[in-house]
């Protein structure tokens, strides 16, 4: 489906209504568990109440100088890296189903071309430098390129005069689809999401807690390092194998076979009501 243009400016209300019934790109990270600033849960809550967090002074003063910096920053960098006139665009576009924002600091009149502008601090300053910007950032670039219909887009940070440091980041297909398949689980939990639940939990902080939850963080970091050896080994193994069933030193290789049934193809061909066919069961979850 073709991007839509709305003719709207960040931060009115009829931007902040518009959010609320579209996943946006500002909202990936969150969405993806990285963000700096929102957990999921918390994005989640706002999606299904519209409840949002108060924005304090100092916050609103960081805002506006970020919206200052952009200002001046934008015609300039048009002009240095032979642009066409950027402007400010807010834009949604549907894939797989799923509604999506961008609200895109700089689009070009033909939308051939996008620029992100953030506010400049030395730690995102150097992650540009070397080219390996923080899931925090890479999301939300992620996000405008596939709103846009584009393969990169340009990214920026700058106090609108003399700190300054640029880069094209290009699109990661891989990265792609983990958004879109992000962003269908969040809309499934968006659907069961308990709002009394969440205003209700509990919240602990006591020497307890916080030592159990630290042995939990610590164990889920090993766990994921050790998850990453394994499946670089297997892939090795599977080389060596060649394409045979292979046995030795205690480990095998061998093909295996799955028969996937799909349940979304056949819902759709036979008119099937899933709620019919659903059970419900409580288990614990720790994240």
């Amino acid at each position: 489906m073709k991007m839509n243009i709305h003719t709207l400016k960040q931060g009115t209300p009829g931007w902040l209504k518009l959010r609320l019934s579209h996943f946006t790109a500002s909202e990936a990270s969150a969405m993806m568990g990285v963000s700096k600033y929102m957990t999921r849960e918390e994005l989640l809550y706002l999606k299904k109440t519209g409840v949002t967090q108060e924005i304090t002074q100092h916050k609103q003063a960081i805002f506006d100088k970020g919206h200052t910096a952009e200002e001046l920053a934008r015609d300039s960098y048009a002009q240095n890296n032979a642009l066409e006139e950027l402007f400010p665009v807010v834009a949604t576009r549907e894939v797989e189903g799923l509604p999506l924002l961008a609200s895109f600091d700089g689009l070009t009149m033909f939308e051939d071309a996008a620029w992100e502008h953030k506010l400049y601090n030395e730690s995102l300053a150097e992650q540009i430098r070397s080219g390996n910007l923080e899931p925090h950032y890479y999301w939300q670039l992620e996000q405008q390129c596939l709103v846009a219909d584009l393969s990169e887009i340009h990214f920026q940070c700058s106090d609108g005069n003399d700190q300054s440091e640029q880069m094209i980041y290009k699109v990661h297909p891989q990265r792609r689809s983990a958004l879109l398949d992000g962003w269908e689980q969040f809309a499934a939990d968006l659907e069961s999401f308990d709002v009394e639940d969440y205003e209700t939990r509990q919240e602990r902080t006591d020497d307890a807690w916080k030592e159990a939850s630290a042995a939990f963080k610590a164990a889920k970091e090993q766990k994921a390092i050790y998850a990453e050896k394994e499946k670089e080994a297997k892939q090795r193994l599977i080389e060596l194998a060649n394409g045979k069933r292979t046995k030795g030193c205690d480990v095998n290789v061998y093909p295996m076979v799955r028969n996937n049934v799909d349940s979304k193809k056949i819902i759709a061909d036979f008119n099937v009501n899933p709620d019919e066919y659903t059970t419900q069961s409580i288990t614990w979850a720790v994240r």
